[in-house]
């Protein structure tokens, strides 16, 4: 089984056989559905504060300090970050 340090916040979202988490580590997880194992993280600079959205392949992660912030799935990276 595939373990958050810390644990994570909300709950996990599926897409495309692919379990996406948002950590209490300050980390976005993609894990594969099937074997539970991890696939990539993308540090997402803060805690998360639920569970994350999906949207075609781009994921959004609200975090604990107010922001905002938008994963590109294909190239499993940080594209954008709002912050009030």
């Amino acid at each position: 089984a595939y373990e958050i340090d810390g644990g994570s916040n909300g709950s996990p979202t599926v897409s495309r056989d692919v379990v996406f988490a948002s950590g209490c580590d300050s980390h976005f997880h993609a894990i594969d559905a099937k074997k539970g194992e991890k696939l990539w993280t993308v540090d997402i600079g803060g805690q998360a504060a639920a569970t994350s959205a999906v949207s075609g392949d781009v994921a959004y992660v609200g975090t604990v300090t107010q922001q905002v912030v938008a994963i590109d799935l294909k190239e499993k990276k940080k594209v954008w970050t709002f912050e009030p």
